[in-house]
């Protein structure tokens, strides 16, 4: 599939530069008219869903990684309409599961960032920066955690 954006379309006055606004410059990507174009891939980029089959599918691991992502979705949301403790709660819970390593360890993140910006929860928050910095040592969100370990003033 190509979307092409012909010429005689009018730019945005920022756009417009030397060399453009008198037709001087062409931007093409892919096949198709002087213009800006761009190919799309065709199939959906995500993992395929797993196969039908007449036992049945396992779609227990599928099912919690998409609660996962609609909890890292609506963490930013309830922190914004001020209920910390119900987004702690729901972080709580979801590390509860058995989810994979990387969606895990953004959660702790996730809950240590609760603990120490929002809550001022100490004790708790030592407490899950110390089982982050065991589960993923040297992990995604290394620095964020000594930072927020440094902010909650846990002890080695």
């Amino acid at each position: 599939m190509t979307a092409t954006f012909q010429r005689g379309w009018p730019l945005k006055e920022s756009f417009r530069g030397p060399g453009v606004s008198e037709g001087g410059v062409e931007h093409s990507i892919g096949a198709g008219e002087p213009g800006l174009s761009f190919d799309a891939p065709e199939d959906d980029a995500l993992a395929p869903l797993p196969p039908f089959s007449a036992q049945g599918s396992d779609w227990s691991a599928h099912d919690r990684l998409l609660r996962a992502h609609s909890l890292l979705e609506r963490v930013p949301k309830l922190r914004a309409a001020g209920e910390y403790r119900r987004a702690a709660v729901e972080l709580e819970s979801a590390m509860k599961q058995d989810l994979p390593p990387t969606a895990r360890e953004r959660l702790s993140w996730e809950l240590i960032d609760v603990y120490s910006s929002d809550l001022w929860d100490t004790e708790k928050g030592c407490r899950q920066v110390k089982d982050h910095l065991w589960r993923y040592p040297a992990g995604r969100y290394e620095t964020e955690v000594l930072a927020a370990k440094v902010t909650l003033g846990c002890a080695r």
